[in-house]
């Protein structure tokens, strides 16, 4: 990862999610995606394995997938 590591938890949350996006966009397997975001995590934490890593970035994942169907469902609602 390029200049300045992230700080914040928002800031890393971001950085993961960027990763994940552009891996997607660039049209790699899942598998591949996964791992272009555990990289982005694990150069923000060199202290953390790279299990540790996936949970992490797993659960941003999760939240993220989590937080979409939320919207979508808000936004097919009947009135």
């Amino acid at each position: 990862m390029a200049g300045k590591k992230p700080t914040t938890e928002e800031t890393m949350r971001q950085a993961v999610l960027e990763a994940f996006r552009k891996a997607k966009a660039a049209k790699l397997d899942a598998p591949a995606c996964y791992r272009a975001a555990i990289d982005v995590w694990c150069d923000i934490h060199p202290e953390q394995s790279r299990t540790e890593a996936a949970a992490r970035v797993v659960t941003i994942l999760q939240k993220e997938v989590g937080a979409l169907r939320d919207v979508a469902r808000k936004l097919f609602e009947s009135p």
